[in-house]
């Protein structure tokens, strides 16, 4: 009976030409190992109006909500065409490299060229384990999203501690999303008209723009921002590397470049745990990959390109530009004046306005969950869920104007409060609970677990100490 609805419901969704593709499905449920809705043995994040808009059959109707949900997700994700071990490859690197590489010169510059390689080196290695700790807990439980693993291994009391966990993470994301857009647009108006504008008016213009595309149901209608996104790092990154070496042919190379930061280097941890952002791609590409005993490798070697990558890019930096980082977050803030700069911020700053409600979703999500689970569904409610999205918008603009050029600490703060515990923290407590692992999985796991309390207590008390520095 399930296969037959199932198969109503894969026709339904064919005439309505509902199909996902990879890049949909990966946008979609970029972050359903976190989200709270988390529908089928996969899991796919389904909204109520999917399913309303279906028109199913009346033996379906009449199912429950949570059966139709699940049947369409199911159905939706067995219509994906399989990757191949490149595609699936070249599809996680999409998801993993994002806007943070920005930041890596002046993270480098935070923990010194070598310690920075250090940490970016042991949050690669950590990143690695514990992703597979997490997918071998949650294949033991038969598939759930990182709260429901949490209820299952602690209770109601663990579940609660990881939505706040999630929702702090995705917001300190966002922060840094829009303070890139608000920095980056007026610096270029700045720039070309010769004044010094206020950044409210860029935070207002977020706000009108950005709250809008965050009402949008359908997550999977942004999967484009994935490739064009893709496209402006590597354009923004080949603009950068040549202006730096400019720099060098002009000036030399940077002045006080540290090997080891005395004064900052511990912000450096929270940088690099927050550089493996992509956590949430892992679970819908291995549900559409065609070689799932693969995935472990592929997944080495995409955490390998992100840490390459990344430290290549921050040292060559550092030693182009030295102390003339010291107050730029972003190396695009230390780009200079041009044309050709101009247009690289401002299409990466539209770039990043509609990704911003892919960043956010899963901290919605969590919201939403907590606020309008046990109301009715009615027009209420959708506008009250509006609500609640506006004034998250509002949130994260009001913080990042506050911050200042405070951001890269604010940033590596987020990572050691929030991303050090989601990330190898809680992976490793669900391993040693739900697995059972025999003695040497059980040392492994309680080793992880007391490094990353240390990392989390003692760096986070030195960015809140150094906050000044």
């Amino acid at each position: 009976m399930a296969k037959s609805f199932q198969d109503k419901v894969q026709s339904i969704i064919k005439d309505k030409k509902l199909e996902l593709t990879a890049d949909q499905y990966m946008a979609k449920n970029r972050c359903n190992i976190l989200t709270v809705n988390f529908f089928s043995v996969g899991g796919s994040y389904v909204d109520d109006s999917e399913v309303d808009e279906l028109d199913l059959p009346d033996e379906l109707q009449q199912t429950a909500l949570e059966i139709r949900k699940k049947l369409f997700a199911e159905s939706q994700r067995k219509m994906i065409k399989k990757l191949s071990p490149v595609q699936t490859y070249f599809s996680l690197v999409k998801g993993f490299i994002a806007i943070g590489v920005m930041y890596a010169p002046k993270n480098f510059y935070n923990g010194g060229w070598l310690w920075g390689a250090v940490a970016m080196f042991l949050g690669f290695f950590l990143t690695l384990i514990c992703i597979i700790k997490l997918i071998e807990a949650r294949t033991v439980l038969g598939g759930g999203s990182f709260s429901e693993i949490s209820f299952k291994a602690f209770g109601t009391k663990g579940k609660i501690v990881a939505d706040i966990l999630m929702a702090i993470q995705q917001v300190g994301f966002c922060i840094g999303m829009v303070y890139f857009v608000i920095t980056s647009l007026r610096e270029v108006v700045n720039d070309i008209w010769d004044v010094d504008s206020d950044q409210i008016w860029y935070a207002v213009f977020c706000l009108v723009v950005i709250t809008p595309l965050c009402f949008v149901r359908r997550i999977e209608k942004f999967s484009f921002t994935f490739l064009f996104a893709d496209m402006m790092i590597v354009i923004a990154s080949i603009a950068i590397i040549v202006y730096a070496c400019i720099r060098v042919k002009d000036y030399g190379w940077g002045d006080n470049v540290q090997l080891f930061n005395n004064d900052t280097w511990l912000t450096m941890i929270g940088s690099a745990v927050y550089s493996y952002e992509g956590i949430g791609v892992v679970i819908p590409i291995l549900e559409v990959t065609n070689a799932p005993e693969l995935f472990p490798r592929i997944l080495t070697m995409v955490l390998l390109t992100v840490f390459v990558l990344y430290s290549g890019f921050g040292i060559f930096n550092l030693f182009a530009y030295g102390e003339y980082l010291h107050d730029k977050p972003l190396i695009t803030m230390a780009l200079g004046q041009g044309w050709v700069v101009y247009v690289i911020k401002i299409m990466f700053a539209i770039n990043i306005v509609f990704s911003y409600a892919l960043m956010v979703f899963p901290a919605t999500l969590i919201f939403e969950d907590y606020l309008f689970s046990r109301m009715p569904k009615s027009r209420q409610r959708q506008w009250l869920k509006n609500l609640s999205r506006t004034l998250t918008v509002v949130f994260t603009l009001v913080i990042c104007i506050l911050l200042g050029d405070k951001l890269d600490k604010f940033l590596s703060l987020i990572g050691t409060i929030a991303s050090t515990p989601v990330a190898f923290t809680l992976p490793c407590m669900f391993h040693y609970v739900i697995c059972k692992p025999d003695t040497k999985g059980k040392v492994i796991d309680i080793g992880i677990i007391i490094l990353t309390l240390i990392i989390l207590i003692f760096c986070s008390g030195f960015n809140i100490w150094t906050w000044n520095d």
